[in-house]
């Protein structure tokens, strides 16, 4: 219902801010009861960038990866995973993003 959207996207930009403040893990729990009321592809987006910047980017890449189930034509669900998947020494996944989201 609308009160439940509303309500997810109100810990969506909370989640935003403490991520711009750099204050990941309090973002994560904002990000997370979002993700509880109501799944969507951006918030998905924003907590695995900020799992990235914990250094976590195996949870990252699951994130992006929900992004990208939920929003396939979007490159930036790619383009981020490519980046985490960099980060862990999976060139390969990250070539293949990469080009995925040349494509789009």
């Amino acid at each position: 219902n609308r009160e439940q959207i509303r309500d997810a996207q109100i810990y969506f930009y909370k989640g935003l801010s403490l991520y711009l403040l750099r204050r990941y893990k309090d973002a994560l729990e904002a990000f997370n009861t979002a993700l509880k009321i109501d799944s969507y592809a951006l918030c998905y987006c924003m907590r695995g960038d900020t799992y990235s910047a914990l250094g976590n980017f195996n949870k990252a890449i699951e994130d992006y990866t929900k992004m990208i189930d939920l929003f396939p034509e979007s490159s930036l669900g790619y383009i981020s995973r490519a980046r985490a998947r960099q980060q862990i020494g999976d060139i390969t996944g990250a070539i293949t993003d990469f080009s995925i989201a040349l494509n789009d």
